[in-house]
Order: structure tokens, then sequence, then C-alpha cells
């Protein structure tokens, strides 16, 4: 018999590290075996776009947004990012 794991996720707001650090702070979450960071779409970076670029750059940990905003979203354009960001 095997037992499933729970692993954790962070949602937090980081838009004030520049980029490098970004992505220090997200593969130190997945090295502490964090199983996801989420980026609330409220102001600063454009969370989809930051999803890509912190998938990019780690391996294991599972990226998104915390909420998409439905009132400045494209339903189709959403669509499109969820099946570029799962390749």
């Amino acid at each position: 018999m095997t037992s499933a794991t729970t692993r954790f996720g962070v949602l937090t707001l980081l838009d004030q590290l520049p980029g490098a650090e970004l992505v220090e702070a997200v593969q130190a979450l997945e090295a502490l075996g964090y199983g996801s960071f989420w980026i609330p779409e409220l102001f600063g970076r454009e969370p989809i776009a930051t999803a890509g670029y912190l998938l990019a750059r780690t391996d294991d940990i599972h990226v998104g947004t915390g909420i998409a905003n439905i009132y400045v979203r494209d339903p189709h354009a959403l669509v499109q990012a969820r099946y570029t960001l799962s390749e």
C-alpha cells in the first residue's frame, strides 16, 4: 500500500524583487519541497508571462496565477496561455 504525500504551495507578492531574485526565491521553495507557487494578478508583473519565466527556470514546482481577473482577460487568450505554459 502506498501513501499520498501532501505538498504545500505558496501565494505571495514578490513583485518588488528583480527577476533574477524572484527565480532564486522560487527555486529555493522548490528545493524545500513546496509543490506550487501562485502569482496573484493585482499589480506589478503580468502573471502569465511571469509564470512562463519561472517555469522555464524550475524543474518540479507548479506555477500558476492565484487569480486571473475575468474583467480584463479574454477567455480564449487564457486557454491559449494555459496550453502554452503546460508544454
